[in-house]
């Protein structure tokens, strides 16, 4: 029973029908008796009760708790099904939205969303925040992207970017870390020979800034395996990361040990004999990077292909393009030259979204790209030939029901925290053919339910994270609304942009 009918009852009305009763009845038993006489004590005993409980209920009402934050009339947009609720109203309250409704709410803080529109926070699924230090976290939530997945960098310096971010009272994205990538001997040795001759033509060296930034874990033997994972997850780790491999049975050891861990488990490509449906049937949740599809799978007839696609979408087994660094990839050095100095000089629209880690970072690799071409001469007709036909191939999955997440591969030559985001997903509509829906679904629902938290992220329910962006145009409409950002917020709270 609610305390406004004991206390009702404690002074004669049971219910509100009964309190409206009495009160009519009361004013006709006192005939020509004007109000204010009523009031001053005709009946005193029955008016004051009348008084008392109306005070009640108007004291009740103003002290019925307000949520946090509510954004009002905004049209939320259904990233799961591609659908307009307009006329909403959604409350926060301790970082959790607690309604959704039509009706308005009391809140500390009311925001207008009237001809805006609601999504959730974005994901970029594959960055390297080290290579664009501390000061990217801002950069990624001024954007909107709420959430990361870290694709290899030192798990002392990301924990160290949270902490200090945590410290100053600084929001930031929510980072799903892989820590150190599992690399093979060979070829850390090859980077190392590399620097070699990188300084003797006065550039460089590579490997410093790689082994204190991202600090990959070399693996000869697949009995190293569980030690050095073992060791990761007491890191913190959401999931384990390989990029070249030093045999099958260390791919095994990989897949066998994250298993076991309960740990996520992506990378690029698998070599050493290994085929995309093996890698699949191990457990490798993601493929990263577009450019060895045609390598892979270009070979492969029309039913090879459907029963490639079968056993991906059997195994929920996602894939990430990074199409955005493919087509930096491809580019030719004078074009990519020019951009890289508008870059530098503040003429470009990226240059907002720079930092100094990841300049110093881009001059290394332009150096090395630029050697790289003086040596072996550029093909950029066979680069984009190769390029088209991946793109094709990529068609061929999605159409066929595999997942595709947005990653942009941050901390790569030209690609910078949020803004490349957004040029992912605009580049999804236009080399997938995939609609506005499907884009922003890539960058919200998938990824959340890659790493299996779809009941805190993803969409816009009740008992979510409250993790979502404001934006001022409809993004169902053109993806290229992504970037008209209105303010974003992280936990429940509004985030400085």
């Amino acid at each position: 029973m609610q305390w406004r009918t004991i206390l009702a009852k404690q002074i004669g009305f049971t219910t509100l029908r009964e309190n409206a009763r009495l009160a009519s009845g009361l004013v006709g038993s006192v005939g020509n008796a004007k109000p204010f006489d009523i009031i001053l004590g005709e009946c005193p005993i029955m008016i004051n009760k009348i008084i008392l409980y109306s005070c009640l209920l108007v004291f009740s009402s103003s002290c019925r708790p307000k949520a946090d934050l509510v954004i009002q009339d905004v049209t939320i947009i259904d990233v799961e099904n591609g659908s307009l609720q307009p006329g909403k109203s959604v409350a926060v309250t301790n970082g959790k939205i607690i309604s959704i409704s039509t009706d308005a709410v009391a809140a500390k803080q009311v925001i207008d969303g009237k001809g805006k529109y609601l999504i959730p926070g974005l994901w970029d699924m594959h960055t390297h925040i080290t290579m664009a230090g501390e000061e990217g976290l801002g950069i990624f939530l001024k954007c909107g992207i709420t959430s990361i997945r870290d694709m290899g960098g030192d798990p002392g310096l990301i924990k160290g970017y949270i902490e200090n971010a945590n410290k100053l009272g600084k929001s930031h994205p929510d980072i799903y870390y892989s820590g150190r990538p599992l690399e093979s001997a060979r070829f850390l040795k090859r980077v190392q020979q590399i620097d070699t001759i990188l300084m003797a033509n006065g550039v460089g060296p590579l490997w410093p800034t790689y082994r204190y930034r991202i600090n990959p874990a070399a693996i000869e033997k697949p009995e190293e395996v569980n030690v050095l994972l073992d060791q990761m997850k007491s890191q913190g780790i959401s999931f384990v990361k390989y990029r070249s491999l030093e045999s099958k049975e260390v791919y095994e050891a990989i897949a066998s040990k994250s298993k076991s861990l309960k740990l996520a488990f992506g990378g690029h490509f698998p070599t050493q004999g290994i085929t995309l449906e093996q890698a699949s049937d191990a457990g490798q949740n993601s493929f990263e990077h577009m450019y060895a599809f045609i390598d892979f799978i270009g070979q492969y007839d029309s039913l090879k292909l459907v029963a490639l696609i079968n056993k991906l979408v059997k195994n929920n087994t996602y894939l990430v393009p990074t199409i955005t660094t493919e087509r930096y990839r491809v580019s030719s050095d004078s074009i990519l030259g020019f951009q890289y100095t508008e870059l530098l000089n503040g003429n470009s629209d990226l240059s907002s979204y720079k930092t100094d880690t990841a300049l110093r970072s881009f001059a290394t690799d332009w150096a090395i790209r630029k050697l790289e071409h003086h040596v072996m001469p550029h093909n950029v007709s066979e680069l984009n030939r190769q390029f088209d036909a991946n793109l094709q191939l990529l068609k061929k999955l999605k159409t066929g029901g595999v997942k595709i997440m947005t990653g942009t591969d941050q901390g790569s030559l030209m690609i910078l925290p949020g803004i490349s985001l957004y040029q992912e997903l605009e580049n999804f509509v236009l080399f997938l053919d995939m609609s506005p829906a499907e884009a922003l679904k890539s960058a919200t629902f998938y990824p959340a339910e890659f790493f299996g938290l779809l009941k805190e992220h993803g969409t816009i329910d009740v008992g979510k994270k409250a993790d979502f962006i404001l934006l001022d145009q409809n993004p169902l409409e053109d993806i290229k609304s992504i970037r008209k950002v209105n303010l974003v917020i992280k936990n429940g709270v509004v985030s400085k942009i």
